[in-house]
């Protein structure tokens, strides 16, 4: 990469700004000495990562918990064998270990694809270490006293002797104060002493430490205080030294992982400084630009330069295209254009998402030449044009086909007609190169030399005839007007010389400056029709985008709700089977109670209920329904009217039963063969004989092997039909268990009640029978209750 482009693009304020973003000293270090890739795969790898790393940061909130200090010193000390860490040193190595291992597990549990979580896949992170460092010192570095008892017990020595000192000390203050300059001992050197004014420094014996500057009071350690002072002091070294051990103890740890720490450095670098790229794509609003053949950059915005006020611009090179000339006026925008393209090409090269539209690529140049700016210095004896053509050599020399070359006021500085001439030979070397190029210039020459060569393109800068005063719009296709005379009205320049200006150029170059001025107003209007066509697209493709996230977001909730009414269903089933469990128990251990009775009356009827809930919310379509509806129809035209004896089938479930009485708000008690129900009237269908008797010869073949009935219904039945259903019920009962059955035999002329009641009395299997309560049945129905 040339190493003048990047100082002409104030690159480095990017770099500044990734710098601004990073979490640690080690990420920062490598984006300060990161270079440009020319490797298509590299920076491919490196922008999948800023994109992922984007996604996770816009989607789940990052720790906030990151403690990165400087550990560089650390290292040194770890180096050296015997060296021991400080207690601060030791602490921020903890942290810093602690905090990778959050941002690992962070990473872990958020990159489903496994692109970022590769940064620390083999990176072993000491975390007990780090965790017995902290168990043991404060966030200060120091020793925490609770958790080293000979600290414990050493401090609390320390404090009976500064107790004892000071309890001494004061005593001698008491007695005496008129030797005494202050009513509070004094420490010196840590040792207390007692400010004796001088005129009394020798009515109590001691040690004399010091003299006040003044001269006025001497320091003086009374005998009877040196062997504590002396105690005190040993102690204190006592207490330095198990504080040392601790730090050395700690640092042994720590250098045993040394290497594993490092490797949390270098992984955690990485790390770093992505995230410090996708924190500035997501501040900056970039996206991921494809690599490609050619340069396509839609909606650019240059980001050194305010959002609010940046006028994106497109810049694309069709093919063939290789070169474009770019012509306009002075403070049009032309230079920021070719700042803007030379620009975002080094940040793509530096792994960096940029401010573009979808749909913008660009190719992996080699190298990135520029030349814009005044080159003049006086110390090298250059001039402005010197300075250019000092930078031209190098592109000349050095440029190759996957080179970007971008000249700002190409043939500027020196006489019109030689620098236009030097200009087309430029040109003429950088075609002939295949390099992509971008120029700027006013010279006419260059601009009609766009429409002599296949693979150069004019463009200009878009400029409002209305307002005087440039669009900063690229218009690609026509070389545009340097709108000298406009802008010149603009600045206050008198109209005479105006006028004169407009006389010389019309003698001169009228018929090119009016053709040029028509081909900038046709372009303008095909501009317009571009956008406003690219803006339709997008407007489509955002529908088209809207209508796929709605239906996938349909799909998702319909999914959802069937799965949540699929567990529903399962709750109510397995709700339902306990409940009938009970029941059946409670049943088969005792007698049938008026309270059991109401309780299966209630779970049939919240059972039903519960099913009549679920069917309505179900979706159910037409085509499903319609059978059922003319199989009702039908049913309806054709039944007779409802009334006691009649035999119905209920819905739903097709269950079978005979109507005993009309109940209330059109309903009727329906008994079964299990239970007795209160049913709508319009879930009631009556079924003909023909169907009765099929049932009943389905229903009435019990097996020796069947559980038998809840409750055996006979009613109607012949008497020697009626017995052998009973024998049989009997039979099945005791085979499969069951110590309890009802008879509804009913009343009528007694027949069927007194065979019943005689064949019980005949079986030693009966334990007992008995009618039922009047509100159940009574002599109408039998209960049976065998050994």
């Amino acid at each position: 990469m040339n190493s003048r482009a990047p100082g002409l693009l104030e690159f480095e304020q990017i770099r500044q700004s990734l710098l601004d973003r990073c979490l640690s000293p080690e990420g920062l270090d490598g984006l300060a000495r990161a270079g440009f890739m020319t490797d298509a795969a590299e920076i491919s790898k490196r922008l999948r990562q800023v994109a992922a790393f984007r996604a996770l940061i816009l989607e789940h909130e990052e720790p906030v918990s990151y403690r990165f200090p400087d550990v560089t010193s650390v290292f040194d000390t770890l180096r050296v064998e015997g060296n021991v860490l400080d207690g601060a040193l030791l602490v921020d190595s903890a942290h810093y270990i602690l905090s990778v291992d959050r941002m690992k597990a962070w990473l872990q549990e958020h990159d489903e694809d496994g692109v970022l979580s590769a940064f620390f896949v083999s990176t072993l992170v000491p975390i007990e270490t780090a965790r017995s460092i902290l168990h043991v010192l404060d966030d200060s570095g120091d020793v925490r006293e609770e958790r080293v008892p000979e600290l414990k017990q050493i401090r609390t020595r320390i404090r009976q002797l500064q107790g004892e000192i000071i309890s001494r000390a004061r005593a001698y203050l008491s007695r005496s104060q008129e030797f005494f300059s202050s009513d509070e001992p004094v420490s010196k050197e840590g040792r207390t002493v007692l400010p004796i004014k001088m005129d009394f420094k020798g009515r109590i014996p001691g040690i004399v430490h010091d003299v006040s500057a003044s001269g006025q009071t001497v320091f003086v350690e009374p005998f009877d205080l040196v062997e504590t002072n002396n105690e005190l002091a040993e102690t204190h070294a006592r207490y330095r030294a198990v504080v040392q051990a601790v730090y050395r103890d700690l640092t042994a740890g720590l250098r045993a992982v040394r290497q594993e720490f490092l490797d949390c450095t270098r992984s955690l670098s990485e790390a770093d400084q992505v995230r410090a790229r996708a924190k500035y794509s997501v501040d900056y609003e970039c996206i991921d630009v494809t690599i490609g053949s050619t340069v396509r950059l839609i909606q650019a915005r240059h980001p050194l330069l305010p959002r609010k006020t940046c006028v994106p611009v497109d810049i694309q090179f069709e093919e063939p295209t290789r070169c474009i000339i770019l012509t306009g006026p002075n403070t049009g925008g032309k230079t920021v254009a070719l700042k803007t393209l030379g620009l975002l090409s080094l940040m793509h090269q530096f792994g960096m998402e940029l401010p573009v539209a979808p749909g913008s690529e660009l190719p992996v140049f080699d190298a990135v030449f520029a030349d814009i700016g005044d080159e003049q210095s006086i110390e090298q004896n250059l001039s402005t044009f010197s300075g250019h053509m000092k930078a031209i050599a190098d592109v000349v020399q050095y440029s190759t086909g996957h080179s970007l070359v971008l000249l700002d006021e190409m043939g500027s500085g020196t006489d019109p007609h030689e620098g236009g001439a030097l200009g087309m030979a430029i040109l003429d070397h950088l075609v002939a190169t295949a390099c992509f190029s971008m120029v700027t210039t006013h010279h006419g020459a260059l601009k009609r030399y766009g429409y002599t060569h296949e693979r150069v393109e004019n463009a200009s800068m878009e400029f409002d005839e209305q307002s005087l005063a440039p669009t900063y719009r690229v218009l690609v296709g026509v070389p545009g007007s340097s709108h000298a005379l406009s802008i010149a009205r603009k600045s206050g320049l008198p109209e005479a010389v105006l006028d004169a200006a407009q006389a010389y150029v019309a003698d001169g170059s009228g018929d090119v400056a009016a053709l040029l001025r028509s081909l900038e107003q046709t372009q303008q209007v095909l501009e317009n029709e571009r956008r406003e066509l690219t803006a339709e697209v997008r407007r489509l493709q955002k529908r088209e985008t809207d209508l796929e996230e709605t239906a996938r977001v349909l799909e998702r909730e319909r999914n959802e709700l069937k799965e949540g009414r699929l567990k529903e269903l399962d709750r109510f089933a397995a709700e339902a089977r306990r409940t009938l469990e009970n029941l059946v128990r409670e049943v088969r251990e005792g007698e049938i109670s008026r309270e059991t009775t109401r309780r299966i009356k209630e779970f049939n009827r919240e059972t039903q209920e519960a099913i009549d809930v679920q069917r309505k919310s179900l979706p159910v379509t037409t085509a499903r329904r319609r059978p059922e509806k003319q199989r009702t129809d039908a049913h309806l035209s054709a039944r007779p009217v409802l009334k006691p004896g009649v035999r119905v089938r209920v819905e739903p479930g097709s269950i079978t039963g005979t109507i005993e009485r009309k109940g209330k708000k059109d309903t009727w008690l329906v008994a079964t063969e299990t239970v007795r129900m209160t049913v709508p009237e319009e879930r009631l269908h009556p079924v003909d004989e023909s169907a009765l008797s099929e049932s009943r010869v389905v229903i009435r073949t019990e097996t020796a092997s069947s559980p038998g009935v809840f409750e055996l219904d006979i009613r109607g039945e012949r008497l020697a039909d009626a017995l052998d259903r009973l024998e049989r019920q009997i039979d099945s009962c005791l085979a499969s268990g069951r110590t309890y059955f009802t008879i509804l035999h009913g009343t009528g002329e007694g027949v069927l009640q007194k065979g019943v009641r005689e064949l019980l009395g005949k079986r030693s299997e009966v334990s007992h029978y008995e009618y039922a309560r009047p509100e159940d049945g009574g002599s109408g129905k039998t209960l049976v209750t065998l050994r």
